[in-house]
Formats: C-alpha cells, structure tokens, sequence
C-alpha cells in the first residue's frame, strides 16, 4: 500500500505521467490491518480512528465496475505479474514499470521502464526510496508524510530493521535516506540525522517505539473470526497447470498471525469458514500460513533461585486445503511435503480440536496440516514452490 502511494507520488512529480495509486484491497477491508491504518493516519492520510471510510486513499471497490477496466497502462508494485481482472476484455493493458522483491517471473521486459526487481529486500517500500532518492532531480524533495509512510512500511516488513531478520541492506540503505526526511526529525537528536546504512536503527528510541506499536496492533488478532482472518492479509495467484495449458487455476494463500492450537477451538465454524472462502473466491486451492511464537516456557534453575521464562520460538505451521481437482490434489500434496525448502511435517487435525484425523471439512477433496520446519520460509518462499509444482 505505501509503496504504491510513494510510487504514484514519484511518477508524477518527478517523471510527470499523472499516476494514481489503486489499493486492491475492498476498502470496508482495510479495517482488519490496524498496523497499516495506524501508519497511514500518522502519515497524514486521514484519521482512522473512526474506520478506513475517512482514509484519503482509492481502493479497488470505489471503481465503477465496468469491462475492461478504464485504464491500460499499469504500474505494478510489490508485484511483478498484473492480475487476470485487469487485463480481462482489454487487449491494450500494458505494463510500463514495475518495483518488486518477489521472485522475477520474467514478464513485461519490453515495456517496463524502471523494471527494478530486487531478491532479497526485507520491504518493497525500501525500493520506492531508493528510486524516489536516486532519480528526483536536485530541488525535488521527498514529502515528510511520504517517508514517514514508508518508513512505516519498511518497519512492518522488516520487524523494524532486527539484526538476523529479514532486513537487507537496500532496506538498511533506505531507512539512513527517509529518517532525516520524515515527521520523525523532531524525536531525533542531533547525531543521528547523520544516518548511514551502518547505523544501528534497531536501537534508535524513536524507531522502538514504532515498531512496538505497529507489532502490538498487527498481532492483535484476537477479535476476528476465521473468514476476517484469511482475507486480512490475503493473495491469489492464477496458475496454468502443466498438461493443461489451456485451463487456469485461482489459488488463494492466507497469511495469518496465530496457530492452529489456539485458532481452531476458538472458532466453531472454523472448517465451514474455510470452505466459505474458498467457494466464495472460486479457488481450486488454498494455503493458509501461520507465523508466530511458540508457548513461553518456566523452569527452574535451582531451588534457590526464581523461575525464569524462556522467549517462545517463531514457529510456522501450513494447511493445504484442494476442492474437487485430483490432478491438482496429486500434484500439490506430496510436491510441498517433498520440498527440502519447507521441511514440512504432517499433523493431525485432531491436535488441533478438530473430531477427525482429516479435519471437519465436508466439501473438500483433501485438506493436510502441517508443522513447518523452516520458521523463515514465509509467502515469499511459498509461492514460487506451489507455481513449480503446479506449472511445472
């Protein structure tokens, strides 16, 4: 979202071609991001507090609904491929940029100009800074609002720049551009609007504080329901499988931040939800991700001493839900339980308060859990293994 908005904002102040960011998330939806309403409404984007409708941004559903869609020139950020709906009836849709951090899937060459797609980045919005500060011409400042925004963003995606994290260094490089450029300058001491990527930024108060904030109201989770959950943070990839290249294939992934332990016996209709998302997005599969920290654990270290509580791991877990496609089913199930990348290790619905082995479900074809063993093979990971096996 702030990478499309900082982006839209360098196309047409620094490029001059009249760029409007299109956010693809229905707007009633933004609500269950608190994080991204919170770093908007401190970027100057509106005031969230009374809900996403006073947020000055245009979202997909504030669109006509018309075909083909009135436009056909695209800029594509935080994604390299342009989606089905957008390309739909329209014969001249047309890809003219693209700022990415997603694996390369070699599309658009000869027409996309910057054509930037940089694996590993912690944060596409770090992308956007460094074009925003390499190609605006001397007299052309970044809007405060503006890097304040990404900063956000770069902070959510990175866990706030934590050392061993996901943070690299054009992230590293970006935050040492946008700090001494944003509303943050007054929190700063003297010293430290000299950043450099070098700089320690885990450690800056000011950069703290907001990454305490933004992973309270990320994590907070507690007051969704299973269907809330799985569209909070939710993509869909069009595949065509190998030996059908004829056909093509929805397949939603589901990025949630709670296990299955503590999500499945607090929600009853957690299956019929489930399968509720699927019909309703027609999917022919659906993946859903969990990520989060395992239960703390006391022990004692003699009987003289206190008890003292370890940090919990961050542990990932994996459901693989397939309708009515055995092909699909055939292919998918042991191509995931195969990958060394994952590391998967089957579970039992049970364990999770389900009655059966294989799960509450009652329309689907087949539905696995698992524990993952890599903890640091996120969606990023995930999605070009699920596009090999399926594409082959």
């Amino acid at each position: 979202m702030a990478s499309a908005i900082a982006y839209a904002w360098f196309a047409t102040v620094v490029k001059k071609i009249d760029t409007v960011p299109l956010i693809q998330t229905p707007h009633p939806d933004l609500q269950l991001r608190a994080e991204n309403l919170y770093a908007l409404s401190i970027s100057g984007f509106g005031d969230a507090s009374n809900g996403p409708a006073e947020l000055d941004v245009l979202c997909l559903d504030d669109l006509p609904k018309s075909s083909p869609f009135p436009s056909h020139r695209f800029s594509l950020v935080d994604h390299n491929r342009l989606g089905s709906q957008f390309a739909k009836e329209n014969p001249n849709a047309t890809v003219v940029s693209i700022v990415d951090h997603h694996e390369d899937e070699q599309l658009y060459k000869d027409t996309a100009n910057p054509r930037i797609i940089t694996v590993p980045t912690g944060s596409c919005a770090s992308l956007v800074a460094d074009l925003i500060h390499t190609q605006s011409p001397a007299g052309v400042a970044i809007v405060p609002e503006l890097a304040t925004l990404l900063i956000c963003s770069i902070v959510i995606d990175t866990s706030g720049l934590k050392p061993g994290g996901k943070a690299e260094d054009p992230d590293r490089k970006a935050m040492a551009y946008l700090l001494p450029r944003s509303t943050f300058i007054p929190a700063f001491p003297t010293s430290v609007t000299d950043t450099g990527p070098g700089t320690d930024f885990n450690n800056i108060p000011v950069l703290k504080d907001l990454t305490k904030e933004l992973k309270t109201k990320k994590e907070d989770v507690s007051h969704m329901g299973t269907r809330d959950l799985l569209r909070r943070d939710y993509k869909e990839n069009t595949l065509t499988p190998s030996g059908a290249k004829d056909s093509q294939i929805q397949i939603g992934l589901s990025s949630v931040p709670i296990g299955f332990k503590s999500w499945i016996p607090r929600d009853k209709d957690f299956f019929d939800a489930v399968e509720g998302w699927i019909k309703e997005r027609q999917l022919a599969a659906l993946v859903v991700l969990t990520s989060f920290s395992g239960e703390k654990k006391s022990k004692k270290k003699s009987k003289k001493k206190s008890e003292t509580t370890s940090k919990g791991k961050h542990k990932r877990q994996l459901l693989l839900v397939v309708m009515d496609n055995k092909d699909l089913a055939s292919k998918l199930f042991p191509g995931l339980e195969q990958n060394s990348q994952l590391q998967l290790e089957e579970r039992s619905f049970e364990k999770f308060g389900a009655k059966k082995v294989t799960g509450d479900f009652r329309g689907v074809l087949q539905a696995k859990v698992y524990k993952q063993g890599n903890a640091d093979a996120n969606r990023k990971v995930v999605v070009p293994i699920i596009k090999g096996v399926v594409e082959g």
